[in-house]
């Protein structure tokens, strides 16, 4: 199967959701991967990928100026649409909200869309979170797939053509995980503290209320 997969991040930069799902897909599947080139070269890493990636440009104030962003995603849509008529994909699978608006409308009913984070919360601009929330309800009623790395990110979409695929770990051994070693979380365990620790980028989506309770409940934390 043909799948016409778009990255929002450099194809060399420290690996994430979008390089791995690209990665296993690719193993049964005919994948051509379009990824967004940094300008930033200094921190990447040289990528050991089994597939084909290319990268397609972004102005360099493509999220500051409405009009660069427009004309962008307008040359960016004529371009891909060059790419799905000798390619033919089946499905054409984006990670990002923006770019949605890379594609004309017969093409986005074969759009699978991987919500992999709260996107707004990466830019301070209220112009920007404004149109990242207009993209997403475009996309929640107007594409073919929407896949989520998490129930949370799922709820905002709400529609029977959403599903969850979590990073690491499935609800599925989450549950029988629970069901078989929750009573052990009420003994003390051996070493006297246990620390946790989150190494992130948002820390808004810690929830601080959930994690003072556990504190206040299991001493040894």
């Amino acid at each position: 199967m043909k799948i016409l997969y778009l990255m929002h991040v450099d194809i060399k930069w420290i690996k994430q959701r979008p390089h791995f799902l690209a990665e296993e897909i690719s193993k049964k599947n005919n994948l051509l991967v379009f990824y967004y080139f940094s300008y930033k070269r200094g921190n990447l890493c040289t990528p050991n990928n089994q597939f084909n990636s290319y990268p397609y440009l972004l102005t360099p104030f493509f999220f500051k100026i409405n009009f660069l962003r427009a004309l962008n995603s307008f040359l960016l849509k004529i371009f891909f649409k060059i790419v799905i008529v000798f390619f033919r994909p089946k499905y054409i699978w984006i990670t990002s909200p923006f770019q949605y608006n890379f594609f004309f409308k017969k093409d986005k009913k074969i759009i699978i869309y991987d919500c992999m984070d709260y996107h707004r919360e990466f830019f301070e601009s209220q112009i920007i979170r404004n149109e990242i929330d207009h993209l997403e309800k475009k996309i929640r009623y107007s594409v073919n797939k929407i896949i989520c790395s998490s129930k949370n990110l799922s709820s905002r979409f709400n529609v029977k053509n959403t599903y969850i695929v979590n990073n690491a770990f499935s609800d599925k051994w989450r549950f029988k995980l629970d069901k078989k070693k929750l009573t052990k979380l009420h003994k003390k365990p051996s070493i006297d503290n246990v620390i946790l620790c989150y190494f992130g980028t948002l820390s808004n989506h810690i929830n601080y209320p959930l994690l003072q309770a556990i504190t206040k409940k299991y001493k040894f934390i």
